[in-house]
C-alpha cells in the first residue's frame, strides 16, 4: 500500500516536471513539498499498522490505523457487546506497558451520560477506579493527519477524559506481588448519534512504584515493571488519532487504501 502511494506521488511529480510553463523555481518547490510528504508517510507507516476491519455489528463506516505496538485486529471485550481490545503486541511481560480499546457506541443522550456509560464500561465496576477532573481547556483536543493529501488534512476533534484505576495482580499469570496503577486516556469522536471511542490504557509506573515502595516491595520486584517509552507512545497515539475518518470520509480513505 505504501509503495502504491509513493508511485502516485512520484508520478504526479513527473507530470509537474514536464508541464509546459512550469518554471524551475515552481518545480523545485513542488518537488520539496512532495519529498516532505513522502517523509511524513514513511514516519506514519513506521508508527502505525494497517487499518483494521470493524465487526459487522458496526453500522458506521470507520477508518482507523492502530499503533504498531498493539496487536490487530482487535478482540471483543468479555461482557461487552460493543467494546474491542487491542492488546500489547509483545508477549512475555508480567504486565502490558499499554494497550488500546476501541468501539462504536450508539447513544442519543447527553454528553455527561455518555461519559458515565464509557467509564463504567471501561472500568468494569472497578471500585478503585476514578475520574480525573481536568481543566476545560484539555477536555477537547484536535488532531490533523499531515501525511494525507492537502484536501484530506482535516481536523479530527475528540472529547477527552482521563481515568485512573488500581488493579489487583494475578500471581499465577503475572507473578507481580502487588496491584498496579493504570492511566486511561479516553478519546470520543461523535458523528450524529454514533460515538467512536479510542482509549489508551497505560501503566502508571510512577504511581505503581510509589504504592509498592510504601508496602515494602523490594527493589528487585520494582525492576520487573516494564518501562513505557513515553515519546514513542505519544507519537503513535497522536498519529493514530489523526487517521480517524467516519462516514463518507472513511469510505474515501478505504478507497485510497485499497485502490481497484
Amino acid at each position: 500500500m505504501r509503495d502504491w502511494r509513493k508511485r502516485c506521488l512520484l508520478g504526479l511529480l513527473a507530470v509537474v516536471a514536464v508541464a509546459p510553463g512550469c518554471g524551475l523555481g515552481v518545480y523545485e518547490e513542488r518537488m520539496k513539498q512532495t519529498q516532505e510528504r513522502l517523509a511524513r508517510l514513511d514516519e506514519e507507516d513506521a508508527l502505525l499498522g494497517e487499518p483494521f476491519a470493524w465487526p459487522a455489528s458496526v453500522t458506521l463506516t470507520v477508518f482507523l490505523r492502530p499503533p504498531r505496538s498493539v496487536a490487530s485486529p482487535p478482540i471483543p471485550v468479555l461482557g461487552s457487546d460493543w467494546l474491542l481490545r487491542c492488546p500489547w503486541a509483545e508477549g512475555g511481560l508480567p504486565v502490558s506497558p499499554w494497550e488500546m480499546f476501541v468501539g462504536v457506541y450508539a447513544f442519543s443522550g447527553d454528553v455527561d451520560q455518555l461519559e458515565t456509560v464509557i467509564q463504567n464500561e471501561l472500568l468494569g465496576g472497578n471500585v478503585k477506579g476514578q475520574r480525573i477532573q481536568e481543566p476545560i481547556s484539555l477536555r477537547e483536543v484536535t488532531f490533523i493527519r499531515t501525511a494525507a493529501r492537502p484536501d484530506d488534512q482535516v481536523p479530527v476533534t475528540y472529547r477527552r477524559l482521563v481515568l485512573l484505576s488500581e488493579e489487583e495482580s494475578h500471581p499465577r499469570k503475572t507473578w507481580l506481588p502487588l496491584a498496579c496503577w493504570f492511566r486511561w486516556e479516553v478519546y470520543v469522536h461523535s458523528h450524529e448519534d454514533q460515538h467512536v471511542l479510542i482509549c489508551f490504557k497505560v501503566l502508571d509506573r510512577e504511581a505503581t512504584e510509589r504504592a509498592w515502595a510504601e508496602n515494602g516491595a523490594p527493589a528487585s520486584e520494582l525492576r520487573r515493571l516494564p518501562v513505557v517509552d513515553r515519546k514513542l507512545f505519544a507519537r503513535q497515539r497522536d498519529a493514530c488519532l489523526a487517521t480517524l475518518r467516519v462516514g463518507e470520509a472513511a469510505r474515501r480513505s478505504w478507497q485510497d487504501w485499497n485502490p481497484r
